[in-house]
């Protein structure tokens, strides 16, 4: 009655009884729109600021272009199919369960954020996932705090953070200092994904020992990773005074989550976020248009307004504003003094997700495939099958198989640097054995093997695991499991060749 509601209403169903959670569930999963509601040549075309639910549907399109999102409301899995003889190039955000299938032979480019734990699939052509590059973008930040770095953290005896160093291009004069004397944040170790963060309990937080220099209508973007508690307020980051259009800000209340430019209808709000959980928050002012991101676990929130800030140009402030104490956990603050491109963004969120949440996106490759990096950092979860990986820097935080599980195959990589992971190797009893190929250097510090079934390793066969070019195989595993039966791992630098071997028995009479 107290609201004009515009809009549609769709399946709507009433029942004169109490659902059990199972039934609520079930009906949570079904999808209106069971598969291909839309022609498979379809070019679909997402704008920025536009959203597609797929609804838990499975969808195939020709082409899919755009800046907007793909999303799925239902906890259904949905399914994406891309590709055909022309070339896609999508620089919009995946988030919710979407399982993204790339067919045909043309190329499928993708520079935005996959939030979710849809797998992708290369099934024909080329995969390009596309990000700016990574470290060139942080430095060009104007203040960049970040708890992970030990060398930027200064202690008093009480444990009390004195200094928090300033890692963005305006340099120490914008270093964080306490707000008062005496108190401050501490720092909790091994908190996110075992790395520290800054903890505030209903005390005053930090600011920079200067002026910010964002200010007026300036273009800007703010990021944070952190969390509020005890029920109380955390105000993560904030610039200017409380009076109309004339702060900025991101706070995460006992009421509402705000990214803020002051005042009634000047906000962008989110629904209040639970005690300790925490997440990634970003905020962009863009020629007076603010857009804000809450990224949480699988899902991706976000939400846009027309502003007129009139920011007054003061500290940044970390924890607390004003003379506020804060209740909660800092673990990153970036700040640029200018609006990101869509893809610098994405890069962003990407980055934090995966430093302080570990990356859970998987990517598997059919033989003759190819998945190009365009020459960007990228971190993943998971990474299997035949293909070949190119042109970047790849971080896998999960497994790598080569072939796929229970599958032998080779994994090709060329012009890529490949760093941490769990090499996940399928044997046979035959002496066929998974391969990953590597055309170039293979350091191998900081990986682990597993061999998926060692019962199927045989005396007299050798294995070999991993190649590389000669004379650039550095590094050995970090851990393997092979405990029994007389198994080794042998590096030969001099072939740059990985190989499992069986020492034997060996019995001396005398």
């Amino acid at each position: 009655a107290d609201v004009h509601f515009k809009g549609w209403l769709d399946n709507v169903q009433v029942a004169n009884r109490a659902f059990s959670a199972s039934e609520i569930t079930a009906l949570m999963q079904q999808s209106s729109a069971t598969e291909n509601m839309l022609p498979v040549g379809t070019s679909l075309h997402v704008a920025a600021g536009a959203m597609v639910d797929l609804n838990g549907s499975r969808q195939a399109v020709a082409v899919l272009t755009g800046g907007g999102r793909v999303t799925s409301s239902s906890l259904a899995l949905a399914a994406l199919t891309v590709g055909g003889e022309n070339s896609s190039d999508f620089a919009g955000n995946f988030d919710g369960e979407i399982a993204i299938n790339k067919v045909g032979t043309g190329s499928l480019k993708l520079s935005g954020l996959h939030v979710g734990s849809g797998d992708i699939t290369v099934n024909s052509g080329t995969l390009v996932l596309s990000l700016a590059p990574l470290h060139s973008l942080l430095a060009s930040s104007k203040i960049w705090f970040d708890a992970a770095d030990a060398t930027t953290l200064t202690t008093n005896a009480t444990g009390v953070v004195t200094l928090w160093t300033n890692k963005g291009g305006a340099g120490a004069t914008l270093d964080a200092v306490p707000i008062a004397a005496g108190a401050g944040p501490t720092v909790l170790p091994g908190a996110l994904n075992n790395q520290p963060v800054l903890s505030l309990d209903a005390t005053n937080g930090l600011r920079t020992a200067a002026d910010a220099g964002v200010y007026g209508a300036q273009n800007r973007t703010l990021f944070a990773v952190g969390c509020r508690k005890n029920n109380g307020n955390m105000f993560l980051a904030h610039i200017g005074y409380g009076s109309d259009n004339q702060a900025f800000g991101i706070a995460s209340q006992h009421n509402l989550l705000f990214g803020y430019t002051w005042g009634w209808g000047k906000d962008i709000t989110f629904p209040a976020r639970a005690n300790s959980v925490y997440e990634i928050y970003d905020y962009m002012i863009e020629n007076k248009q603010s857009t804000a991101n809450l990224i949480s676990g699988k899902n991706l929130l976000s939400g846009s307004l027309w502003t007129a800030p009139a920011t007054v140009n003061t500290p940044l402030y970390l924890g607390s504003r004003f003379n506020d104490i804060g209740n909660g956990n800092i673990a990153e603050v970036i700040l640029f003094d200018r609006a990101l491109t869509p893809r610098e963004r994405a890069t962003i969120e990407s980055y934090l997700r995966s430093k302080w949440f570990a990356a859970n996106n998987t990517v598997a490759l059919a033989a003759g495939t190819v998945l190009d990096l365009d020459s960007s950092t990228l971190t993943l979860g998971k990474l299997s099958g035949s293909g070949l990986v190119t042109n970047g820097t790849l971080g896998v935080t999960g497994t790598i198989a080569p072939g796929g599980t229970n599958s032998v195959g080779t994994l090709t990589m060329a012009g890529l640097t490949l760093q941490g992971g769990t090499l996940l190797t399928d044997v046979r009893t035959d002496g066929s054995c998974d391969l990953l190929e590597v055309e170039g250097p293979l350091d191998l510090t900081g990986f682990a093997l597993q061999i998926a079934d060692a019962t199927q390793l045989r005396t007299g066969k050798s294995y070999l695991i991993a190649s590389c070019s000669p004379g650039e195989l550095t590094g050995t595993f970090a851990a393997v499991n092979l405990e029994t039966g007389g198994w080794r791992v042998g590096y030969n630098n001099a072939t740059g060749e990985v190989r499992l071997y069986c020492q034997g028995l060996v019995i001396m009479i005398q």
